[in-house]
């Protein structure tokens, strides 16, 4: 595996920094699906209204006399929302040294030391873009605040806070490291750091850590994950959306970035630390299926007092078998079908199965089955997974890109060698990509099309392979 990067560098977050331009709206937008919704409902009312009102005969009567109530009080809550949202409108400035919030007659600056806590969520929509959840708690003369913000960031443009956000939790973790003997110190949920190091409130872990015991840090799983000594389990998984989550995962990196041996395996642990694991959603539809069956069977009460023939009872036991035999299997199966993905490596706990992604020679990956077949001469089976889905978040799709950069860094390696073998009907050369074109009963003579005129489309399970000057994919 290669060199871990710096987890938290700023080419991984998922917001880009631009210039700040203009203030930000952060408060009280008109864009709000509580102030959106009721009044698009409305407006369909009114619209039906309106058609009714052109109309003759009882169905105009009928959309008169409940259409306008009905838009009525449809229209009142969302107007509500939006007298409620305008009240509440405000603008966030962001500064060299700090921020101001704007209101409608007012403005309130902050400074970047007096900021205690960073949270922050986002919130992809399907219609691109994404929604930004911020909350900036501070310390002041009068006391300690909290400033919420939430705003929308259009599709194909940055976060347009991210510098205060990046600026900020940098700047809390340095004044940490820095100011250690001055009593500095940073809180989150369940957990704090200062002189001393991590303390950890509650659970087994419960206790406190100094700098020199911690070996590890990320994000994985949607959260922050630390890791003490040569435990392959974390120390710590708090939600990277919690308070001061990314602030610790910056104060562990600053004393463990230069540390010799911090990307070796662990000894006795080849596989190195876990980092997540994955279940399939067998389960979810088994008990699906039970909660149908147990549903099923209550019919029985009222077929005992209705004397209902036995060819009924019959037809509903086979029914109930139908579904709940399927579901016990599916349980079962779910008990021991995961995946446990490492730093260098993935294990079947279930059926005692490991290989390391180095020698990984074959991968298939569907939404529905995963197989990892190792290189000849290292041994073992192959890991293969199967299920009705499995969630393709940001930590699954990172590990399948992972394993698929392992295995073209070899092919890259062996490709100096020669030829290497990529499908049934395709290889690389060192000069292009040599494909058998398809025909009716058998493919055809290879051809080899120079690298810089190719180009491929990939989407979900279907890959087609170009070639300038031909009209359709060759393969």
């Amino acid at each position: 595996m290669a060199d871990m990067p710096n987890p938290f560098a700023k080419a991984d977050f998922l917001a880009r920094p631009r210039n700040i331009v203009k203030p930000v709206l952060v408060g009280g937008s008109l864009t709000s699906p509580w102030v959106g919704m009721p009044i698009f409902l409305a407006t369909i009312c009114l619209v039906g209204c309106f058609y009714g009102y052109t109309r003759e005969g009882p169905n105009g009567v009928y959309w008169l006399v409940y259409g306008v109530p009905l838009s009525l009080a449809v229209a009142v809550p969302g107007v509500a929302a939006a007298v409620v949202q305008l009240a509440r409108r405000r603008w966030l400035e962001v500064t060299d040294d700090g921020f101001t919030i704007l209101y409608r007659d007012r403005r309130r600056a902050y400074k970047d030391e007096q900021i205690t806590g960073v949270s922050q969520r986002t919130h992809v929509r399907p219609e691109g873009g994404y929604w930004r959840w911020i909350r900036l708690d501070v310390h002041t003369e009068d006391g300690d605040e909290s400033v919420p913000c939430s705003y929308l960031v259009p599709p194909g443009e940055g976060d347009p806070l991210f510098p205060l956000v990046d600026r900020v939790v940098r700047g809390m973790a340095r004044r940490v490291v820095e100011r250690q003997a001055e009593g500095a110190r940073v809180e989150g949920g369940g957990w704090h750091y200062d002189r001393h190091g991590l303390h950890v409130h509650h659970g087994p872990q419960r206790g406190v850590y100094t700098p020199e015991e911690l070996t590890c840090v990320g994000v994985h799983d949607q959260l922050m994950c630390v890791w003490r000594g040569i435990e392959t389990e974390a120390l710590l998984r708090v939600p990277d959306t919690s308070l001061n989550a990314h602030a610790l995962g910056q104060i562990v990196w600053a004393f463990i970035e230069n540390r010799p041996g911090l990307n070796e395996p662990i000894p006795g642990q080849p596989l190195g630390r876990l980092l997540f694991v994955r279940r399939g959603r067998d389960a979810g539809l088994a008990w699906f299926m039970v909660g149908f069956c147990f549903l099923l069977s209550l019919l029985f009460i009222p077929m005992s007092f209705s004397k209902a023939p036995l060819a009924g009872y019959l037809a509903f036991s086979g029914l109930i078998a139908l579904f709940g035999a399927p579901a016990v299997w599916l349980i079962l199966r779910a008990s021991y079908l995961r995946l446990a993905f490492h730093q260098f490596g993935v294990t079947q706990p279930g059926r005692r199965r490991s290989l390391l992604y180095a020698d990984v020679d074959r991968m298939t990956w569907y939404a529905t089955f995963i197989l990892l077949e190792p290189r000849a001469g290292v041994g073992g089976p192959s890991i293969r997974f199967s299920s009705v889905g499995i969630s393709e978040d940001a930590d699954v799709i990172g590990m399948r890109d992972h394993l698929a950069t392992v295995i073209a860094q070899r092919w890259w390696e062996e490709l100096g060698r020669g030829p290497v073998r990529w499908t049934k009907r395709m290889r690389l050369m060192q000069t292009g990509i040599e494909y058998c074109p398809a025909g009716f009963l058998v493919d055809g003579e290879p051809v080899t099309a120079p690298y810089h005129v190719t180009s491929y489309y990939l989407l979900q399970m279907h890959m087609d392979l170009f070639v300038t000057g031909a009209a359709r994919p060759v393969v």
